[in-house]
């Protein structure tokens, strides 16, 4: 699974790796379903190969069918093995959901507490303190622009 990751986990933000995440568990899903359309539309070529053995077939090709069977039920195995473990995975997704939702939530409420500190604004009081020290009327923009860049 960390195949798929982007970027190493330790550079992720706490976005970036939430949001992993639940993509991670979303995709389980999209591949449990994936896999039991697989073997649906195995079984039914395997239909169709059974059946083509019911008519008056040559040697040759009787021998033609066998082996696409052959091939074709080592696949279905194939996805049947994967299915059992999607099954699991997908248990323990749908046993999450509501971890999901709160993870879904809490990047909602990072994002606007980022958007809050990006267009945070400071304002200088008029206060006897500062008002000894420097004129504030004339240095305010100064002094806004100083604490905006520290």
């Amino acid at each position: 699974m960390t195949e798929t990751l982007q970027k190493p986990l330790e550079s992720l933000s706490s976005i970036e790796s939430l949001s992993q995440i639940i993509d991670t568990m979303n995709q389980i899903e999209k591949n449990y379903h994936n896999a039991v359309k697989k073997i649906d539309s195995l079984n039914t070529k395997q239909d169709d190969l059974l059946h083509a053995l019911e008519l008056d077939l040559d040697d040759d090709e009787v021998k033609k069918v066998t082996k696409a069977i052959r091939d074709l039920r080592k696949e279905r195995r194939e996805m049947k093995d994967e299915l059992i473990q999607l099954i699991i995975a997908r248990d323990f997704v749908l046993g999450n959901r509501k971890f999901m939702a709160e993870a879904s939530e809490t990047i909602k409420r990072i994002k606007r507490a980022k958007e809050k500190v990006e267009h945070r604004k400071y304002y200088v009081r008029d206060c006897d303190a500062v008002s000894n020290i420097i004129s504030i009327e004339k240095h305010s923009d100064k002094i806004v622009e100083f604490i905006e860049n520290t």
